[in-house]
């Protein structure tokens, strides 16, 4: 292992994450990540140092025209580096296309950096950052840049293309409710156990009540406080909030070796349709 390695976390403080459960399409994509080949394995990069060049913008329009042809929600970039970690300092090796997993075609370095390569490869001295790269088991997926949860984190930190800090984290706390993470189910999971008997006399036909309730959970996925959003007469907001209470776990995050902070908002409808969808 790198002598810089720590073996005890930073503490870091993460904002608040707020989830909405809901059957809603995700308005952003996961992207498909920068490399980094580091004491002879190959990681996945959660960072993109080559957005931070200088030169940026004349660096893409010298990217193979091709490769714009096949763009991609997952790659808004239009391409994926490869970066290299070797005696302390970052380099750049290549620069490949990411229209299909299939698609090998590689850029001209020296086309693009001119006297910077040197031995195939161009020093990344305008990287000041701190890149992360997951390791291990996928346990949180979230369809959006880079914010999915992996077991463990290195992250190192980066001076003018000098490594100065690598720190490991471990995630592994992190609890993840099957039940949270697929809306449907929820949705079904609460209509199962809601008391229709009671509510059926207070519903009228094509007539329906909702209450939004929102939920801070520990990190030991139970909820730590609960809230009523849009409340919604006193028998139905009761009603939504015994159901909260019901569902069994929820999920908690770490990220950074350090739980996140995350808040739920969920929608509870009655109304005699899914009375009906539900049985």
């Amino acid at each position: 292992m790198h002598p810089v390695v720590q073996t005890i976390c930073k503490a870091v403080v993460w904002p608040l994450f707020i989830f909405v459960v809901s059957c809603h399409v995700a308005l952003a994509t996961a992207q498909a990540p920068d490399l980094l080949v580091f004491q002879g394995d190959t990681l996945l990069l959660f960072a993109n140092p080559l957005e931070s060049h200088p030169d940026r913008e004349q660096i893409h329009r010298q990217l193979p025209a091709q490769w714009k042809a096949c763009w991609s929600t997952a790659c808004w970039r239009g391409y994926q580096a490869v970066w290299l970690l070797e005696n302390d300092h970052l380099y750049l090796i290549e620069i490949r296309s990411c229209c299909s997993s299939g698609d090998h075609r590689k850029a001209d370095l020296n086309a693009l950096f001119g006297r910077q390569v040197v031995s195939h490869r161009v020093l990344g001295d305008w990287v000041t950052n701190t890149l992360l790269c997951p390791i291990g088991k996928l346990l949180y997926y979230v369809h959006e840049d880079y914010l999915s949860v992996y077991e463990q984190e290195l992250s190192f930190t980066v001076n003018a293309g000098r490594l100065l800090n690598l720190t490991r984290y471990d995630n592994r706390r992190t609890i993840v409710s099957p039940l949270l993470e697929n809306a449907r189910e929820l949705s079904h999971f609460l209509c199962r156990q809601t008391n229709w008997q009671t509510l059926g006399a207070a519903l009228k036909s094509g007539e329906v009540r909702k209450v939004v309730i929102a939920v801070d959970p520990y990190s030991l996925g139970r909820p730590a406080h609960i809230e009523v959003l849009k409340a919604d007469g006193d028998l139905f907001t009761s009603e939504a909030l015994r159901l909260i209470k019901l569902i069994p776990i929820w999920t908690a995050v770490y990220r950074r070796g350090r739980y996140a902070p995350n808040r739920y908002m969920v929608p509870v409808v009655f109304s005699k349709e899914k009375r009906e969808s539900c049985r």
